[in-house]
């Protein structure tokens, strides 16, 4: 990170303790990043050397009332989130909400707000599509990462809450002990589905070319999941084509990417097919089947979209897999494992049980059955029991079960929430 230009307030917090809501001391240790609305810092729980978090505090130049009311309702949101009975893996975990106030020299002390939230260890989508070189990532990337997106909003929308600012930038990448995992994180821009809680602001800083035309519109009355549809396209799109769906180009006026969204123009994998993800090159039904759900998604009237993240899912995931098929001994299937995938979507959206042990047309007969996992409340990975799992024919488990451990941690953007609020107890290290 570039050294940033000398900030009094924010240089001063390096070595403090900050007492959260309940009298827990946060160590600040350094600073990680910083943006127009504050500083996000690494610090440690209760100890110096403790448990790594991350606490993001709210720049005092900047607390106006709609800073702070994003910052806590961010807080507030993730408080809720993190405190249901099986938080999920692949949303940013909250632990603490508070204010402190600090003085440097003779001056009066200074009100700084600050969220406390899990440390993750990583990089973010933004940065490797960077690294990309203008390409699509590898399909089955494409597959993984698309997967834990839709599962973190399936649970956000459970909630009743609607993201509005899906975007690579805002999904952060970790690794367990050996797969890739999504996190969503930044719900400052959150809009809670419910008539006797505040509205929010009416254009609240929508970000180019991933939020659709009606989070533009004066009230956001028409703001749903189907709002967070079309981010995910577009962040679908851009990880098969190495390219944003409507890029904002410096210095171009934002009306002009708002006008190619109303205006009925979509993108296209067959018009990027240099770009596209190399599995899917000659797969001209394939990349036209998913060239069509994207489209609809992204349509410029959410009623035309689909319903939420998951029936998305549901309509893309197939051709991705059929883009993905290799002979039966070459690669084990995700139905093995019990995990999210379009089968299991689909019989949720029904609400049918599926007949037990009945295969799939296009796959091999299932292993002996395992126990089930919900898809939408997927438990974190170090909650979850062991389970045998058989092996193939020479000794090797299935690929779905390779590596699949415990999230690692790396740090957050920032974000807000609501004062005295209790946190949430840190997971257990060994």
């Amino acid at each position: 990170m570039a050294i940033p230009d000398p900030n009094p307030v924010r240089d001063a917090l390096l070595g403090q303790v900050l007492r959260g809501s309940s009298g827990i001391g946060y160590h600040v240790r350094d600073l990680v990043g910083e943006g127009g609305q504050g500083w996000v810092f690494r610090a440690s729980w209760d100890d110096a050397d403790g448990m790594v978090v991350v606490v993001k505090v709210l720049r005092p130049d900047v607390i106006a009332d709609d800073s702070l009311k994003r910052f806590q309702r961010e807080a507030l949101v993730l408080r809720m989130l993190s405190q249901q009975p099986n938080p999920c893996p692949y949303v940013v975990r909250f632990y603490d909400h508070f204010e402190t106030q600090l003085r440097i020299g003779d001056r009066a002390p200074v009100k700084l707000p600050f969220t406390v939230l899990e440390y993750v260890r990583g990089t973010t989508l933004e940065r490797v599509l960077a690294s990309s070189a203008g390409r699509g990532l590898p399909l089955d990337r494409v597959r993984r990462l698309f997967r834990h997106v839709v599962q973190a909003l399936d649970y956000v929308h459970a909630q009743n809450v609607v993201h509005r600012d899906l975007k690579p930038s805002n999904v952060l990448l970790t690794l367990g002990d050996a797969e890739e995992i999504a996190k969503v994180t930044d719900f400052g821009l959150v809009k809670i589905v419910s008539g006797n809680m505040e509205r929010t602001a009416q254009v609240a800083g929508a970000s180019i070319g991933y939020a659709p035309p009606e989070q533009y519109e004066k009230g956001n009355r028409r703001v749903g999941p189907h709002t967070d549809v079309f981010s995910l396209a577009a962040l679908l799109f851009e990880m098969l084509v190495g390219a944003p769906a409507y890029p904002f180009r410096p210095g171009e006026n934002p009306l002009i990417v708002l006008t190619r969204i109303l205006n009925d123009v979509r993108p296209s994998l067959r018009k990027t097919k240099a770009l596209i993800s190399p599995e899917l090159a000659g797969r001209g039904a394939v990349v036209e089947a998913i060239d069509r759900e994207i489209a609809r998604a992204l349509d410029p009237d959410p009623a035309k979209r689909h319903v939420n993240a998951v029936e998305l899912f549901q309509a893309v995931d197939p051709h991705l897999r059929a883009a993905l098929e290799q002979p039966p001994t070459a690669r084990g299937t995700f139905r093995e494992a019990g995990v999210f995938d379009s089968d299991v979507l689909s019989q949720r959206l029904s609400n049918r049980t599926p007949p037990p042990n009945t295969p799939h047309p296009s796959r091999p007969p299932p292993a002996p059955p395992v126990s089930p996992v919900s898809p939408s409340r997927f438990p974190p990975p170090h909650s979850v029991p062991p389970v045998s799992v058989p092996r193939g024919a020479d000794g090797t488990l299935p690929l779905s079960q390779r590596g699949r451990g415990s999230p690692a941690e790396r740090t957050a953007p920032l974000g807000g929430s609501v004062p005295g609020s209790v946190p949430a107890k840190p997971p257990s290290v060994a």
